[in-house]
């Protein structure tokens, strides 16, 4: 069973249709109604309706929390209205039955920053974390959380076990350069760990594999795992105008790198896995190079092909060709500079490298119809 609670509003939902059909999805599903006391003095009484788990099906499945009052009236209960909170990452600690019947909460990612103290995180994207001599015992009760995020501990020094939680294979021995991916919903179970034991945790709002994995890095791996983990941890700490994006360059390129890991020592075949993972790639630095460059044959020497085989391999795999790409970055990043900075317009030209404040005006205009000027001044 699951408890689904009902609160006041269809303004909030949004969308009336959208609604009722939630409304009616849950229907189905309800085996009781319990009536609640009002939160606080101002509200209303509610009802606690509880839903058989079973009978969810994919509607309601995107719901876990909604509300439902009545708004009082003269004479007796209002209308009923409601208002719906998707289940997504923001979503609050749920509760999940473990092997043993136990409830065991399952966090999202500012939930568990809240409970273990974490500083360096940015809303529900991605959070860092150093793992310092003496701090086992906290690593071990994160590792063993259910959570909605993955967590990824590069181990730097020391060592710790890692315990087979199906018990059908042997126990693994974690030291420098281990790498341990603990997926979405997942758990990893640490025993062991050394006095000296130290590692660097990112925590992302992607999912990265179905079951916890632990690789062995070469030294050149566990180089350029330590690189990306650092730059997490400058992003998420320090004020950035697209930090959302350069957060997702890094997941991009973390879920490359893990996703080759098991294939290290094989050829990888140029089939649409391969061509995605290009496409990553390419993702990766055009993210970080749009600003200033924008020719074709700038990213293709970046991935060494040929410039018109990464034309028809973005074309490919994403429907939009890399002038779309380009183009769609430059206008966001535009928007971004009239709305939250006082940038000049010849200021804006020169950082994303127009000729000048005309070509960056006529670029504009062509796509959102106004100057940048008019849109500024909304």
């Amino acid at each position: 069973m699951i408890f689904v609670n009902f609160v006041l509003a269809f303004a909030v939902f949004g969308v009336v249709g959208a609604a009722a059909e939630v409304i009616s999805a849950v229907v189905g599903m309800v085996t009781r109604v319990v009536a609640t006391p009002p939160a606080t003095a101002a509200m209303t009484s509610g009802v606690r309706i509880e839903v058989d788990n079973e009978k969810i099906g994919a509607k309601a499945a995107c719901f876990c929390d909604f509300i439902v009052t009545f708004a009082p009236n003269v004479g007796g209960a209002g209308p009923l209205s409601v208002a719906a909170l998707p289940c997504s990452h923001a979503a609050s600690a749920s509760d999940h039955e473990d092997s043993n019947g136990m409830n065991q909460k399952i966090y999202n990612l500012e939930d568990f920053a809240t409970q273990y103290h974490l500083s360096d995180i940015f809303g529900a994207y991605a959070a860092h974390l150093a793992v310092t001599a003496g701090e086992g015992a906290t690593l071990v009760d994160m590792m063993a959380e259910r959570t909605l995020f993955t967590k990824l501990l590069l181990v730097e020094r020391g060592s710790c076990r890692l315990v087979d939680a199906d018990g059908e294979g042997p126990d693994a021995v974690l030291s420098r350069a281990s790498l341990l991916v603990v997926s979405v919903r997942d758990t990893a179970q640490l025993h062991d760990v050394s006095p000296d034991f130290e590692a660097e945790c990112v925590l992302v709002d992607e999912s990265f594999a179905q079951h916890a994995s632990h690789y062995r890095l070469t030294d050149e791996k566990y180089k350029s795992m330590q690189d990306i983990f650092h730059f997490m941890r400058d992003i998420v700490r320090h004020q950035h105008i697209n930090k959302i994006e350069m957060i997702q360059s890094m997941v991009n390129v973390l879920r490359l790198i893990i996703d080759e890991l098991p294939y290290a020592q094989r050829s990888i075949s140029h089939d649409l896995g391969h061509k995605k993972a290009v496409y990553e790639v390419f993702l990766h630095h055009l993210y970080r190079n749009f600003r200033k460059e924008r020719q074709i044959r700038f990213y293709a020497d970046k991935l060494n092909l040929s410039a018109p085989y990464l034309s028809r391999l973005v074309k490919e795999i994403s429907g939009s060709t890399i002038n779309d790409h380009v183009t769609s970055l430059l206008y966001k990043e535009i928007c971004n500079m009239l709305t939250q900075t006082d940038m000049t317009m010849g200021e804006i030209a020169d950082h994303l490298n127009f000729s000048d404040q005309s070509a960056l005006t006529n670029f504009f205009k062509q796509r959102s119809g106004m100057t940048p000027i008019a849109y500024r001044n909304r």
